[in-house]
């Protein structure tokens, strides 16, 4: 709740961005590894890599969307940029990450917390 702050979308998640940006006022979006097609907008800023390029313990949350979400590696790295207390959602099986406890899943997503 409330403005301020960064949001991470992985992969397919980054799709979603421009419609998110106008749900999340004041929250900047960081699209990683984008779907072909998605552009960078005023509240949706895109980056490629192999990780996460964002510092440990700085982004709100994260949402992993298609492969990335079933990747360990990934989920790792959505674990040391989120903050602690804060959400990691992804689609596909719950995952078993050292630092992550899964809260809610159903239909083939899953909620978790970064402890």
């Amino acid at each position: 709740q409330g403005p301020g702050g960064y949001v991470g979308l992985v992969g397919a998640a980054a799709a979603r961005g421009e419609g998110l940006s106008a749900m999340l006022e004041g929250v900047h979006l960081v699209g990683i590894n984008p779907p072909a097609g998605t552009t960078d907008s005023a509240g949706l800023s895109l980056l490629r890599g192999t990780r996460i390029p964002i510092r440990s313990r700085a982004l709100r949350a994260v949402a992993l969307g298609g492969a990335p979400a079933a990747d360990p590696e990934w989920v790792a790295e959505a674990v040391r940029v989120v903050l602690p207390g804060l959400r990691v959602v992804g689609e596909g099986p719950e995952p078993a990450t050292p630092g992550l406890e899964v809260v809610a899943s159903a239909e083939g997503a899953w909620v978790a917390v970064r402890r």
